[in-house]
């Protein structure tokens, strides 16, 4: 994950990154383990197109890596951050839900996008 600074104020704004999520994780997913790109930013930054910028430069990090297959994933109910998803490439790979929360919880629904770098 790299820190993400506000370029003026040079104020710590959020973090955008690749997560390794081991096959020993929580997670209900079959193709564990995987590679997932995301993004935590303050939200008096959010819609500048931050997120995107970030995520773009990440993705092509992951490329020169050798790693090619990435997923993301968020709230249903969370649309801006699967706006960042789409603009970056990505596409909804499925949704699921999270283990250990209420099923009344908002959190509880997720979608997960999927994106192959290989050229």
């Amino acid at each position: 994950l790299f820190a993400v600074e506000d370029k003026e104020s040079h104020q710590w704004i959020g973090f955008i990154g690749l997560n390794y999520i081991p096959e020993t994780s929580d997670y209900p997913f079959k193709e564990l383990p995987l590679y997932e790109i995301g993004w935590r930013l303050l939200p008096e930054f959010w819609g500048k197109g931050l997120a995107t910028e970030g995520a773009k430069a990440t993705l092509k990090l992951a490329e020169e890596h050798q790693i090619y297959d990435v997923y993301s994933f968020t709230a249903e109910a969370n649309k801006a951050s699967q706006r960042v998803m789409e603009k970056i490439g990505m596409t909804v790979y499925d949704h699921f839900e999270l283990p250990n929360l209420s099923k009344y919880h908002l959190l509880k629904r997720q979608v997960r996008y999927y994106i192959n770098l290989r050229k």
